[in-house]
């Protein structure tokens, strides 16, 4: 009885691309060796990072407990199209005010450092932290992303002291910067 050789299925627009799972998207029954190449081939043309770590995978370069948590690194950091939206807007609005992620010529007419800048412009330090303040006492409303239960809280303090967390780590999902924390997404209750 003679050894079973293990093919592969592989999708000539990955799933990461928005490939689907139909027959005329597939090349089936092809080796590991092949397999592999196809995704360092894609990775040399269009460079996406999910490429680079299949081959890696499929060539035996990487563990898969390393895959996987760079899988999940690319996710937090690519975020959804709102997220992203949400977050693009939020920096044009702190670019506004001269914060440290605004633009070049923004931090160079301000000061190199936040500091500078609070130290220069007392009032809109002031109305910035009122802002802040403001938004951090909103009723926020705490979903648990693999059981789906919620919770509503009456201010960020309050969730991160249930959840025993930070309160920059729920503030960073409700302004789009991360899609989740600790298994929890977050949003404010108008």
């Amino acid at each position: 009885m003679g050894k079973k050789h293990l093919t592969h299925t592989h999708h000539l627009l990955p799933r990461h691309m928005g490939g689907t799972d139909d027959e005329s998207n597939l090349i089936r029954d092809i080796s590991l060796t092949r397999h592999a190449m196809f995704h360092f081939t894609n990775w040399q043309l269009w460079g996406k990072p999910e490429d680079l770590l299949a081959w890696k995978g499929l060539a035996g370069q990487k563990t898969k407990e390393e895959i996987l948590l760079e899988i999940l690194s690319l996710a937090g950091k690519k975020g959804s199209r709102v997220t992203n939206s949400r977050h693009a807007e939020a920096k044009k609005e702190w670019g506004r005010w001269g914060g440290k992620n605004g633009p070049r010529d923004v931090k160079v007419a301000n000061g190199k450092n936040l500091q500078e800048w609070h130290r220069k412009n007392p009032e809109l330090h002031a109305l910035a932290d009122a802002r802040r303040a403001e938004a951090c006492r909103k009723t926020v409303k705490i979903r648990d992303v693999d059981t789906g239960e919620t919770a509503v809280f009456p201010s960020v303090k309050a969730a991160a002291e249930f959840l025993g967390i930070h309160q920059s780590m729920i503030s960073n999902v409700l302004s789009g910067r991360n899609r989740q924390t600790c298994g929890f997404t977050a949003e404010f209750l108008s």
